[in-house]
């Protein structure tokens, strides 16, 4: 029985391929969307959490109050001093940021962003930090008018020209020869960063004592929160102030999580409006194919066709709808996915992996059924209830 539905509903649909395809316009760009933006969604979620799982457990970030890393003002080399006294911590690597800077190899100039830090231990911190050479050798020590480069400065930043070890960089009409090259982050601002040691930076832009933010490793088997709050007593009594923010990657992975789940509604909301406006496009469709069968149902209803049976006709003709609406949006909701973390790649954030989870697939396509069969609910109840005598004589 099931099978003769399925042929009359394709019959039906065959015969209205304009309006059929009209009509499941809107669950298509609903599924799609619902899809994609799911999925995108995912893929930056799992990006967050992986650069935070990188930063490792046992980091505390310290910035000035109310511009996370942004340089504005605050902090000072003796408060990171202080920190590294305190015999919880292990190490403090403190940045200086720049950005916007020139940068000029081979005749070319180019802008990008300056880091200087202390190039003490730097490797140590460098590789507990999960950050990598391919080429060269991290500061150790002592270095001056060395420059480690992100791996985008080093293949693309000087197109034509490729930057490889001990190149002349000229940074503020100084030089600096390349010491090493990182591995390819992912991120745009790390790949196209250029690191140069703190006193250089200090001398090429003029600063003395200000520390723009610093990341603080704690000791092993510490207390993230107990340590974060020492440093935080020790900071306010020395400075006599609270001109500072400490963070940990948990309490930073949370806020942004946050804001994560409310774009996630935002996006999804917009695209449940397509949805509904399929659902109307589905009823309305079906309420006049009843108009336009009435006669038909009379016919079928007179040679023995019970009300179920019609009913199952028209339910089966919306689920239909329904379901190649969702075939359709699923396929191109993956797809709009997958260009998404093209154009992210070539873009300069790598990191973005948008997966392509066959339990989303499979939600989309079920849900575009269900908004199928329930839109065509009363329009095809309508047709099971008209009386033989009264279609025919229409």
């Amino acid at each position: 029985m099931i099978k003769e539905y399925l042929k009359l509903a394709i019959t039906s649909i065959k015969h209205r391929k304009l309006r059929t395809s009209l009509t499941i316009l809107g669950i298509i760009i609903g599924v799609a969307a619902i899809v994609s933006l799911i999925s995108i969604s995912q893929g930056l979620q799992y990006s967050i959490e992986s650069q935070f799982q990188k930063m490792g457990a046992g980091r505390i970030y310290l910035s000035p109050k109310g511009a996370f890393g942004q340089g504005t003002q605050g902090l000072t080399t003796k408060d990171i001093k202080l920190i590294e006294k305190m015999p919880d911590v292990d190490w403090v690597n403190s940045y200086i940021i720049f950005y916007d800077r020139k940068v000029k190899f081979s005749n070319k100039e180019v802008s990008t962003t300056i880091a200087g830090l202390s190039t003490d231990k730097l490797d140590k911190k460098l590789a507990d930090m999960d950050i990598n050479l391919i080429d060269g050798k991290f500061f150790s020590g002592g270095e001056r008018g060395k420059a480690i480069i992100g791996y985008k400065v080093a293949k693309d930043m000087f197109d034509p020209f490729v930057l490889r070890i001990n190149s002349k960089l000229e940074i503020s009409d100084k030089k600096f020869e390349v010491y090493g090259i990182l591995e390819e982050i992912g991120s745009s601002e790390d790949d196209n960063q250029i690191m140069v040691p703190e006193e250089d930076a200090r001398d090429l832009f003029n600063l003395k004592e200000t520390v723009h933010y610093a990341e603080i490793k704690i000791k092993q088997g510490k207390d993230i929160n107990e340590v974060a709050d020492k440093i935080k007593k020790e900071l306010k009594r020395e400075r006599g102030d609270e001109n500072f923010e400490l963070y940990t990657p948990e309490q930073v992975l949370k806020q942004m999580q946050t804001i994560l789940g409310v774009i996630q509604v935002v996006l999804v909301g917009i695209a449940a409006i397509s949805i509904i406006v399929g659902a109307i496009g589905i009823t309305n469709s079906m309420y006049t194919n009843v108009l336009e069968r009435t006669k038909e149902i009379g016919i079928m209803k007179s040679i023995g066709a019970r009300n179920e049976n019609i009913l199952s006709i028209f339910l089966v003709e919306a689920g239909l709808q329904g379901f190649f609406g969702g075939l359709v949006g699923i396929i191109l909701g993956a797809g709009i996915g997958k260009l998404v973390e093209y154009i992210a790649k070539i873009s300069g954030f790598a990191m973005l992996k948008v997966p392509i989870n066959p339990l989303v697939l499979l939600g989309g396509l079920l849900f575009a059924v269900v908004v199928g069969l329930v839109s065509g609910y009363l329009p095809a109840r309508q047709a099971a209830k008209l009386k033989p005598v009264d279609a025919l004589r229409k």
